[in-house]
């Protein structure tokens, strides 16, 4: 499947996740409230919004993948928040989900975990791609863009700005970003 592919079914599924009513009161309550904490609520949320889906398959939390050992001395793995198995499709695509109080903080979490699958070793990581989907205040494209942009030359990381979306989700003032 083309990168392109990988980039726009994880709009066609992202778009209507974030558009729900409930999910929109809230991304608001967390703001309001000032609530910490809230990416495994998001994780789950979004892949219980995936059991529904015609386009999905089915789905899997938290598979976990082996690091190369002399680039990562401390931990010997880390795990993939969700894998999607799309109908009809032989690849599956492996999401990160992110969230952030901040745009920048959003980024730069999703650009660390970026650096982290480019450590993995290549037998054990299967899929062609890894995508991240980022949750955060309200931002416009272009500056998300620059954000990506900053810290991928920071990390030593490439990405193609033609595989970077953003979005805003209505009125909560929050937005979601792939990259």
């Amino acid at each position: 499947m083309s990168e392109q592919k990988y980039l726009d079914f994880l709009i066609s599924i992202a778009h209507p996740f974030f558009k729900q009513i409930h999910v929109k009161k809230t991304l608001v309550a967390i703001r309001d409230d000032c609530i910490t904490g809230w990416e495994k609520w998001l994780q789950i949320e979004f892949a219980t919004f995936l059991r529904n889906r015609s386009e999905v398959k089915d789905w899997n939390r938290e598979i976990s993948h082996a690091l190369g050992k002399r680039m990562a001395k401390n931990k010997s793995s880390f795990a993939i928040n969700l894998v999607i198995h799309q109908r009809r499709k032989r690849s599956n695509l492996p999401l990160e989900i992110k969230h952030g109080k901040r745009m920048v903080g959003c980024i730069q979490g999703m650009i660390r975990d970026l650096k982290k699958v480019n450590q993995t070793k290549n037998s054990e990581f299967e899929s062609r791609s890894i995508w991240y989907l980022g949750n955060h205040p309200a931002a416009n494209r272009n500056d998300v863009l620059a954000e990506v942009s900053y810290y991928t030359k920071k990390q030593g990381l490439k990405l193609r700005e033609d595989f970077i979306a953003s979005e805003r989700i209505g009125n909560p003032g929050f937005s979601f970003s792939t990259i």
